[in-house]
């Protein structure tokens, strides 16, 4: 995704939800409250200037704002979403996922389940 002229990658680890500058490596956000130390396996999804993180075993999922000086903005985190191994699908303005084992419909900006 691009930051501000910054092409980053979004990546989330089996402690956090990071975002790296893809030239140099460099550690651009830090988000740890989604990462459940377990099994993090869904891919993040970068659209339209936002991050979205998932991640089953209770925790939850969360929808990032990075910006070009560094600061991340939570737009919102909840539990409606928890994919275990699989990663939600972005149609139009929803996602749409597994949450444990129930099928989801959630709008990508707000998390508000359809």
């Amino acid at each position: 995704m691009d930051i501000g002229g910054t092409h980053a990658l979004a990546l989330l680890t089996g402690e956090a939800a990071i975002g790296l500058d893809a030239k140099d490596g460099a550690l651009l956000w830090r988000y740890a409250r989604v990462a459940n130390r377990t099994a993090n396996i869904a891919t993040p999804i970068a659209h339209d200037g936002y991050v979205f993180y998932s991640s089953d075993y209770g925790t939850g999922c969360v929808l990032l704002k990075p910006t070009p000086d560094g600061k991340t903005a939570e737009v919102y985190f909840n539990r409606d979403m928890r994919n275990h191994y699989t990663t939600s699908v972005l149609l139009g303005d929803y996602l749409y996922g597994f949450s444990s084992e129930i099928l989801t419909a959630m709008e990508f900006k707000t998390g508000k389940v359809a």
